[in-house]
């Protein structure tokens, strides 16, 4: 949709600065084939319009970087995109850590086991449970299909259904009152909200999860809140761990 719009406004400007371009030319010729003694009369008016023209046509540079700047300003305001990251891995810590340490209000991570993100930043999740922040976390159900499949398929991972379970174990010997862990069962996806702002992305069987394509946005956006929406709808299906499992 949006690069059609500005397609079609590129070709309109295309058009109109090489039709007057034409119709200068055009005049010319007109004046000197069938009215020679009026020759003059033709360059006078159709020169110009050939150099109107020919001008334009030397901004239509500057004219696609305007409509490039316009078509990205466009999508960073209704998608509500702020920064796109070529991973979320430990070269993004400081990314997640400066942004949760603003956090005030809410915490919601959708992941698989949230292993790693206990060693980089459990430390500020204990500080956010002081705070008494809404700390929600989904973490892949370990007892469904799709963990047994995402299991055999990333050997990289080792056995998910342990390193799950004792993720799960150590986010709740935290004791943090407001916190609250669920497994879900359903697609994994990467969403990691602070406040009005969330980390999204895929998951990739081809690549380890630390170097996938990750977007940032705001909450109000149209990218992160599909994947609001999927929070939300996975959290009311979700049931809370066993103890005894």
């Amino acid at each position: 949709m949006y690069l059609e719009k500005y397609r079609t406004r590129r070709n309109r400007f295309l058009a109109i600065n090489i039709g007057a371009i034409l119709v200068g030319a055009v005049v010319i010729g007109t004046m000197s084939v069938f009215f020679p003694s009026q020759s003059t009369i033709g360059l006078n008016i159709g020169l110009p319009i050939i150099a109107a023209g020919a001008v334009r046509m030397f901004d239509y540079k500057l004219f696609k970087l305007g409509e490039q700047k316009e078509l990205v300003d466009d999508l960073v305001q209704e998608w509500g995109i702020l920064d796109i990251q070529g991973g979320r891995g430990r070269a993004e810590k400081e990314q997640y850590e400066e942004l949760m340490l603003r956090c005030n209000d809410k915490l919601h991570i959708q992941a698989i086991s949230l292993s790693r993100f206990q060693n980089d930043l459990g430390d500020v999740l204990d500080r956010l449970g002081n705070q008494n922040v809404e700390i929600r976390l989904l973490l892949l159900d370990p007892e469904s299909q799709i963990c047994d499949w995402y299991g055999d398929a990333d050997t990289e991972r080792g056995d998910l259904e342990s390193t799950i379970r004792d993720s799960t174990n150590r986010f709740l010997e935290r004791e943090i009152d407001s916190l609250e862990v669920r497994y879900y069962e359903g697609l994994p996806t990467n969403y990691f909200r602070v406040d009005s702002e969330a980390f999204v992305g895929p998951y990739f069987m081809s690549e380890p999860s630390r170097k996938t394509l990750t977007f940032l946005g705001r909450t109000d956006g149209d990218l992160v809140n599909s994947y609001t929406k999927n929070f939300d709808a996975l959290w009311e299906d979700s049931r809370v761990p066993d103890p005894a499992e």
